[in-house]
């Protein structure tokens, strides 16, 4: 699986371009008075000005090439305050053979730089905004995490990945993952509860299809991967 576009709101648009595009120095590839596209590696991340009550907030990952954690993480920390628990601000996930360091951006979204030493990524040069390679986690927050499950399942050609239970199960593969949570579980390393808010995703994968959670404001879309 690997994502394509993610759109996402908030009511800090300015303090997102500034965080994303000037500290952390993504390429804007669109811009208007009510969205900004960042180009992530090989994933379109849109941010859209929310009309709602609510103050959106999201948990999303970005692929770095393995072996660069050290780097990542000077370069993260001169850039955002790491995010750390009992002590920690990196963290190993044993069942995946990844690591990973979190921070939270200028409209409080729980980002997390993760390297993944299961695939054989690579990108020469000196850490920098180059080697975020992908949009590669978007969390799902739901009342009822087997229901999202099995609807992901049967609509898209996904599988579970790694230890599920009821209240997270993630779904996908390394260069994409929906984590489904269920809403009020706290996001790692964080005491913030998830909360389900408006998400559109594009995937790519081996035929089209579509599913739309109405209730959750939820739109996920798959296009066919182009012919090699």
């Amino acid at each position: 699986m690997r994502i394509v576009n993610l759109v996402l709101q908030t009511r800090h648009l300015d303090a997102l371009k500034v965080f994303y595009g000037r500290d952390l120095g993504l390429p804007i590839l669109t811009e208007a008075s009510g969205f900004v596209t960042f180009g992530v590696g090989t994933t379109q991340l849109t941010f859209s000005h929310s009309m709602g009550a609510s103050d959106p907030m999201y948990h999303y990952a970005f692929n770095i090439p393995p072996h660069t954690m050290e780097e990542a993480k000077a370069w993260l920390a001169q850039r955002a305050p790491l995010l750390s628990q009992a002590g920690e601000d990196l963290f190993y996930f044993e069942g995946w053979n990844a690591e990973g360091i979190y921070f939270r951006d200028h409209a409080g979204n729980i980002g997390e730089l993760i390297a993944r030493h299961t695939l054989a990524d690579d990108s020469p040069g000196a850490f920098g905004p180059q080697q975020l390679l992908c949009v590669s986690e978007i969390g799902l927050p739901v009342p009822d995490v087997s229901e999202m499950v099995d609807g992901l399942i049967g609509a898209f050609d996904l599988a579970r990945y790694g230890e599920a239970s009821d209240m997270f199960s993630p779904v996908g593969n390394e260069r994409g993952l929906f984590i489904v949570v269920r809403e009020g579980r706290p996001w790692f390393p964080t005491d913030i509860a998830a909360e389900a808010h408006p998400i559109s995703v594009v995937i790519e994968g081996t035929n089209e299809a579509s599913l739309n959670l109405t209730g959750l404001a939820c739109e996920i879309r798959q296009q066919s991967a182009p012919m090699a």
